[in-house]
């Protein structure tokens, strides 16, 4: 994969992240009065995050540990 092809790769990768935690964001306003459906709605998007996974350009190349982290970070720390 070239270099443009990674970057343009990382920024998609990153703008489907940022909507996953967008989604995240939406639902737990929706849900603010439920306990049980937050902590649910937390683990789910946590797990969508830890195991999100482009195959567009190549099978092997991985999303990396630090876009994840600070993903995961977003929703660990959202009014919690």
């Amino acid at each position: 994969m070239s270099q443009g092809n990674k970057q343009s790769y990382l920024e998609e990768v990153e703008r489907n992240l940022e909507e996953v935690f967008s989604n995240f964001k939406y639902l737990y306003h929706q849900n603010m009065t439920d306990e049980g459906a937050l902590n649910q709605l937390r683990q789910r998007t946590l797990h969508q995050i830890w195991h999100y996974r482009e195959t567009d350009y190549n099978s092997s190349f991985y999303v990396p540990y630090e876009l994840k982290k600070r993903y995961s970070d977003k929703v660990k720390n959202y009014l919690f």
